[in-house]
């Protein structure tokens, strides 16, 4: 099974689908402290409960509370507190998942694709504001997961695209564009961000 190794989600979370694919028999979950969470496009999800649950990575098991979702954008999200709990790291120079005592649990396949995000349409940045923009991407695939990020030669720049994690679809994905000045900001369609 795959799952998303996400450093920006503070939480573990599992959509309910999986949960009961994996679990037929289970209909009911622990209450969570919190009804809803914020999500990758801020919009309020709503939290279906907690359970704790054995992830095996590699020949390794690990207990740990997952947030259970009806709708996420990834079936298993192994977030920011896994990986502190478990003292684990991403050692990218070796392609490898690690735990505390610097033991190999799994070898990881990265593979990063350079493609270009550009605004579909016309926009007015607000001062000190950010919006969720529709962005064309080239070069990246539909059905995959990808990484946006702001383009090095373009911080000069006063606005930015915030560092995203997106499925495109048909080309295309939402995206988070910032404008940390005090005036506003025009962008034009077209404009490369990321």
């Amino acid at each position: 099974m795959k799952a998303l190794v996400d450093s920006g989600s503070s939480l573990c979370c599992i959509k309910k689908s999986l949960l009961q694919k994996l679990c037929p028999g289970l209909t009911s979950f622990k209450h969570s402290k919190c009804s809803h969470v914020k999500g990758i496009s801020s919009k309020l999800i709503q939290v279906d409960g907690t359970i704790r649950l054995t992830i095996k990575i590699g020949e390794q098991d690990f207990e740990h509370d997952s947030y259970i979702f009806d709708d996420i954008h990834h079936s298993l999200i192994i977030g920011i507190d896994f990986l502190q709990e478990h003292k684990c790291t991403l050692n990218f120079a070796e392609s490898q998942f690690e735990t505390k005592s610097g033991d190999r649990i799994i070898g990881f396949h990265s593979a990063f694709k350079i493609g270009l995000v550009r605004l579909t349409q016309t926009i007015d940045l607000k001062p000190m504001s950010e919006c969720l923009v529709p962005m064309r991407l080239s070069n990246i695939a539909d059905g995959g997961v990808a990484l946006l990020e702001h383009v090095k030669s373009l911080e000069n720049k006063e606005n930015g695209l915030a560092r995203t994690v997106v499925r495109p679809n048909k080309g295309r994905a939402m995206c988070r564009v910032l404008n940390p000045l005090s005036c506003q900001k025009h962008l034009q369609s077209g404009t490369v961000n990321g």
